[in-house]
């Protein structure tokens, strides 16, 4: 049987590579918008578990595993143009599923930044396996807050409006009942009305 710790969710610290961190940070609910209306980078549909990625190589986006045809890396220039930036990065990982037990476990994510060129610059990944829970039926506007926070050498990565943003999933995400999961971008978490900011969530350890 699963062991479940509650963490508090303002503690809750993925590890990373290079110098960024990956944070959990509550939930917001706006309903089920559509994809269109957000910046969607990736969005993985399958039944059982989920994984795949959407990648840039130089030319165009990648898509890999279970990634649906709309999912596409996201450029400086698009960030920036939303409203984000270095200081106000963050991700929502969004959840729509059918039935009446329509959570998920989200055991990892990976941000992969990318060159205009195709490069793989860094990477900062979340590892830590998380029950979440559906905030609102329908893709986009409502999910689980991530805040990426960058080291001053990866900041730079905000000088060049063509460098890319990506996002895969290695370790499925379980629990999934057929409808799409999907993670996009925020301008800032604080531009949002946050939910359960300091509250708990449930962190479940893999079994050995």
């Amino acid at each position: 049987m699963k062991s479940i710790v509650a963490l508090s969710a303002l503690t809750t610290v993925a590890s990373c590579s290079f110098g960024a961190t990956i944070t959990y940070n509550g939930h917001v609910d706006q309903g089920g918008s559509g994809f269109g209306s957000v910046l969607n980078v990736l969005a993985l549909q399958a039944n059982g578990s989920e994984a795949g990625g959407v990648a840039w190589n130089g030319s165009a986006d990648v898509t890999s595993g279970d990634a649906k045809p709309n999912s596409q890396t996201r450029s400086v220039s698009e960030i920036i143009a939303s409203g984000a930036n270095v200081s106000t990065f963050g991700i929502v990982f969004n959840i729509a599923q059918p039935g009446n037990n329509p959570d998920v476990t989200l055991n990892q994510f990976s941000v992969v930044f990318y060159s205009a060129a195709g490069a793989e610059l860094f990477v900062a990944s979340f590892n830590t396996p998380t029950i979440l829970s559906q905030i609102n039926a329908g893709v986009g506007g409502a999910g689980h807050i991530f805040d990426v926070v960058f080291d001053p050498f990866e900041a730079n990565f905000f000088n060049d409006p063509t460098n890319r943003i990506g996002i895969r999933v290695t370790d499925p995400i379980t629990g999934a009942q057929g409808a799409p999961e999907s993670f996009y971008l925020i301008p800032s978490p604080s531009a949002f009305a946050i939910m359960g900011g300091a509250g708990l969530i449930t962190m479940v350890r893999r079994r050995k």
